[in-house]
Parts: C-alpha cells; structure tokens; sequence
C-alpha cells in the first residue's frame, strides 16, 4: 500500500511540475507542441511533439497554472492533436485526444461541433471509439497511466 501511495505522490507532484509547459506556451513558444511529423526508416509517420503535448493537456486539465486564455489554447492544441490523428500512420486516439475533447466539450460551443466530427472521422480508431473522458482527480487517476506519464 505504501508503495501506491508513494507512486501517486510522485505522479501529483511530476503533474504539477507541468505547468512550465502552459508557461512556455502562453509566452509564445509553441514550436515543441504543435504536430511535427516525423519519418522513421520504415516510412512510418510520427508525432515529435506528442509527449510534450501530453505534458501541457495534463497540465491543462488539472488546472496547474491559471492561464487567462486558456479556452483558446485548448482549441488550438485540439485543432494540432487532431492533425496529429489524422497524418499519423499509427492509427490511435491517444490520451490527448481525451482530455482536449474534455476540456473543449466544458466550454459548451456550438461552434466546436465540427471539430468534434473532424477528430471522430481522424483514422480508423476515433471512428470507432472516439468518446469523452470527465475530469477526475489525480488521486483517482489508474496507476497504469501514471507509469507512462
């Protein structure tokens, strides 16, 4: 038990230490978080930015930094997750997807409706399981999913 409590402890604080991130870009410097595709010696296309991307959803997500135009950064980083679903040859939804569609669907725009069926229609694996997630609590959150952050 000790051990579990330890590993959400260090997964807390590793999720608050992200809010550099909105930092770095809310200042402008948004080179490390839009889609980036990348080609392997297989011809595969990936996403260089995506785990700096992940950094900054959890970061937006669990509200650690108060960012003044935070609604425009969320549709911004849904607008680059979906390029990324729809260029990457591995075909996947992928936890940003999950928490910008969360984020983005508390806003409660109509106008966000398109971006919503773009991202369903991304690749194969959105049309098929493309939902929402809820915000819930760190202290909630699967340790499986802590171990990838």
């Amino acid at each position: 038990m000790i051990a579990k409590d330890s590993f959400r402890q260090e997964f807390t604080d590793l999720i608050l230490g992200y809010s550099k991130h909105i930092k770095k870009y809310i200042s402008g410097d948004k080179t490390d978080y839009i889609f980036c595709p990348v080609e392997d010696e297989e011809n595969w296309i990936s996403d260089k930015n995506y785990l700096n991307r992940t950094r900054l959803c959890f970061a937006l997500f669990y509200d650690t930094y108060e960012a003044e135009n935070k609604e425009d950064i969320v549709r911004e980083l849904f607008i680059e997750e979906v390029k990324a679903r729809e260029n990457e040859s591995y075909q996947i939804i992928g936890i940003n997807l999950d928490i910008l569609t969360s984020l983005l669907l508390s806003y409660n725009k109509e106008t966000d409706k398109p971006l919503f069926e773009r991202a369903k229609n991304a690749n194969f694996d959105c049309s098929c399981g493309y939902e929402f997630v809820k915000p819930r609590p760190l202290s909630e959150f699967p340790l499986e999913d802590c171990i990838g952050a």
